[in-house]
């Protein structure tokens, strides 16, 4: 399904719209860590899902200047999908 994305600097940014929903009575998922990022996802009176995420995470920042090409980069994939990593990026090279 589709939703609507927005970001937010941080936690502490996330944590205060997560209360503004709760203070409309909005149906939300509360805030989930998602490894990459921490977000919330809520319904408006229209339906649309939205999700608030922050921008900050725990995968390292990647120094693109020290590849050559895009291509050259490392794959960061969350801890849950490092079991299929090959899978993936076997697939990937299919694309």
């Amino acid at each position: 399904s589709h939703h609507l994305a927005i970001t937010v600097q941080d936690r502490e940014e996330l944590e205060e719209i997560d209360a503004k929903i709760n203070e409309r009575n909005f149906k939300s998922s509360g805030i989930k860590d998602r490894e990459f990022f921490q977000s919330t996802y809520y319904r408006e009176p229209n339906n649309i899902l939205i999700e608030v995420a922050t921008l900050e995470g725990h995968v390292p920042k990647v120094d693109h200047e020290k590849y050559a090409s895009f291509d050259e980069i490392p794959l960061q994939l969350p801890e849950f999908l490092e079991a299929r990593r090959g899978f993936i990026t076997d697939n990937l090279k299919r694309l």
